[in-house]
């Protein structure tokens, strides 16, 4: 799924897929911070997640879908990330992977949905395992049309596969549309808790890119392998940016490519793609928006980045410069603003007293509404769970406070960001929902979560 915010400045990305987002993942899976769980736990009262409920699930996911830094193998890209970090004494590390990919990376689409390997996504890892029960049933290409309550409790859902209606009776039902679609299927079926399709947050990412001797090819090999944290935490809060490389197909950096008025360059510029390397400002955002239905049903999303995460996303470009320099790019293209020119970089490197005012120029700068490319693979918060539905849509648990037997299972139920690729978060929250889901079948009650 591809869409766009209503006033065209950010790019949003979401897996629209058997598997949803993990279908695309990148792979990389990083644990939520301790800024991230304290602030779940104290300000919006989901205690499970700032103690021993989290480690727990954690251990749990991270087994289940084979998440590990051992073995991992950098492409030129990445490893140029490490270089240039420590040669400027930055912090970066291995990024743990999802799955075991297997075979030869010259088809260049891993970035797309990568299929070969042992447990990769949740189809290739808990969703097999679940069918291998006999007792795991799935469709495919259906619209949910809303959710059946009776006397308070969910009691089933009703839909449509490509134009015939079908019916699902449960005795417990739990959404994971993902954030921008489950708020959606909840207002839908009737629930009107205020925080539903509200509280919307995106970490919206920019990007920097630099021209290199050696050969990048930025399209092969494993994404995402390597992190830096070096402006993960400008606020002392655990608000501000994690650079990493993304995974680009040529057709993609392709639309990338600022063009600066002459046709020559350009045609430099593109032919060079195979010697460009990219790294992404991956911004943990205070500010949020909202999503809303259209007669379609299909998500509207308003969202406007905040001044102070417009400085955190520069901030990180900067510090994303500097490593490409040192790392030995020879230019520097930002496709931010048409007004900031190339830069070639000389001997003296970061030292250079022109590469200072290039960045200076990029700081004052920063992101241009609707010139600068922003996007989003990562949309949170718009059912977040909360110890009160004065606070959130949902319970700790998961559980909505409207509807009893109702679930959310998704990155929407996160309170807040959680700063970094949230596939360990998002699979630590089902863990939970999950538990609680078991003890209500077996049990005919709920957990005192």
């Amino acid at each position: 799924l591809f869409c766009s915010s209503e006033d065209g400045n950010i790019t949003v990305i979401a897996g629209s897929a058997f598997g949803g987002g993990s279908a695309v993942n990148w792979h990389c899976s990083l644990d939520p911070t301790h800024h991230v769980r304290e602030e779940w736990a104290s300000d919006f009262g989901v205690s499970w997640v700032g103690g021993d409920g989290m480690d727990l699930a954690l251990d749990n996911v991270k087994r289940a879908l084979a998440m590990h830094t051992e073995g991992v193998e950098h492409n030129p890209a990445n490893s140029a990330l490490l270089r240039g970090c420590r040669r400027l004494g930055y912090p970066a590390e291995v990024a743990p992977q999802q799955g075991y990919p297997v075979g030869p990376w010259d088809g260049g689409l891993c970035g797309l949905g990568y299929k070969a390997g042992d447990r990769q996504g949740v189809k290739g890892s808990v969703l097999t395992d679940a069918a291998s029960t006999g007792n795991f049933k799935y469709i495919t290409e259906a619209f949910v049309e809303r959710i059946l309550v009776d006397g308070g409790r969910a009691v089933g859902l009703i839909g449509d596969i490509n134009g015939r209606p079908f019916r699902v009776t449960a005795t417990t039902v739990v959404c994971a549309a993902g954030s921008l679609h489950s708020p959606l299927l909840l207002r839908r079926s009737g629930l009107r808790n205020p925080h539903i399709g509200k509280n919307l947050r995106l970490h919206p990412v920019s990007l920097i890119h630099g021209i290199f001797d050696e050969k990048m090819e930025l399209y092969r090999g494993a994404p995402m392998t390597t992190v830096s944290r070096v402006v993960e935490n400008l606020d002392g809060k655990g608000y501000g940016s994690k650079l990493e490389i993304p995974l680009v197909h040529p057709f993609a950096m392709g639309t990338l490519v600022p063009f600066l008025g002459d046709p020559v360059d350009l045609k430099r510029v593109l032919l060079n793609i195979d010697r460009t390397m990219a790294i992404i400002v991956l911004n943990r955002d205070s500010g949020s928006g909202h999503v809303a239905e259209d007669s379609r049903h299909w998500p509207r999303v308003s969202y406007n980045v905040s001044k102070k995460d417009a400085k955190h996303i520069v901030e990180g470009l900067v510090c994303a410069a500097k490593i490409m320099v040192a790392a030995g790019a020879r230019e520097l293209r930002w496709p931010g603003d048409a007004q900031q020119p190339a830069f070639k970089v000389g001997p003296l490197g970061v030292s250079d007293p022109r590469f200072v005012t290039w960045l200076q120029k990029l700081r004052t700068l920063g992101l241009q509404k609707t010139m600068t490319n922003l996007f989003s693979a990562h949309q949170m918060g718009t059912c977040r769970m909360a110890g009160s539905s004065q606070l959130g849509a949902t319970k700790p648990t998961g559980e909505t406070w409207e509807v009893r037997d109702l679930f959310v299972s998704d990155t929407s139920t996160f309170p807040t960001p959680s700063g970094s690729n949230p596939m360990p978060t998002c699979a630590a929250v089902a863990f939970n929902v999950a538990q609680e889901v078991i003890a209500r079948l077996r049990n005919g009650h709920a957990s005192r979560l």
